[in-house]
This record gives C-alpha cells, sequence and structure tokens, in this order.
C-alpha cells in the first residue's frame, strides 16, 4: 500500500511540475469575472497542492512533516518564479498565495491529526 502511495506522490509532483513549466499554448475561451484571483488560477493551486501535501503526509515520515511541506512550500515559489522566464506561462503573486493556503491547510490538518498522538517532530 505505500508503495502505491509513493507512486500516487511522485505522479502528482511530476504532473504539477509539468503543468507549472510548460508553456501555454492553448488560448481561454473560459470567461472569467475580472477579478485577479479568479484569472490566475488561484483554486487550482490551492486543491493541487493542498492534495500534494496530503498524500505526502499519509505517504512519508511523520516525524519529518514540517520539513517536507516547507520543501514543498518552496518549490511552488521556484516554479512560479521559473515562470518569468518561460514564452507564454505568467508569474502571479496569488498563485503563491494558493500554494500556501493548501500547504497550510494540510499543515494545520496535521497539526491536530498528531497533537495528541505522541509523534515527535524533528527539531524539537
Amino acid at each position: 500500500m505505500i508503495m502505491i502511495r509513493k507512486l500516487i506522490f511522485f505522479v502528482l509532483l511530476g504532473s504539477i511540475i509539468y503543468f507549472s513549466l510548460v508553456p501555454e499554448y492553448f488560448g481561454n475561451n473560459i470567461s472569467l469575472p475580472k477579478i485577479a484571483i479568479m484569472r490566475s488560477g488561484f483554486f487550482e493551486h490551492v486543491l493541487g497542492y493542498f492534495v500534494l501535501g496530503y498524500v505526502l503526509f499519509c505517504t512519508f515520515n511523520k516525524k519529518m512533516i514540517w520539513y517536507y511541506l516547507a520543501g514543498l512550500l518552496l518549490l511552488g515559489v521556484i516554479l512560479e518564479i521559473l515562470q518569468i522566464i518561460i514564452p507564454l506561462r505568467v508569474f502571479s503573486v496569488y498563485d503563491i498565495l494558493g500554494n500556501c493556503i493548501g500547504i497550510s491547510t494540510v499543515g494545520f490538518i496535521v497539526y491536530i491529526k498528531t497533537k495528541n498522538s505522541g509523534i515527535q517532530f524533528a527539531g524539537k
């Protein structure tokens, strides 16, 4: 079972990296509200990083989860910064905010689930 979760995690991670770095050649035919946060893909970022973070929590060493989540957040920021130099990609602070909210939600769940379980985290 753990191998399946690891496979799912790495497929999700690869998908996020791929879709963050591949130029968008297709047009956006969807008429979205003229609110910047709606046009940025904010909700997709929240959902994507939440799912990736939660699968990470369910799969890997619980004692190191805060380091893993911090690394995931750093990856999200780096991928967004790289979009500055990729043709047809746009850097968006809202996307970084979405990443932070998704990962923070996982962090809150981790805190709640492990508060009384006696798990000692690295660095404590």
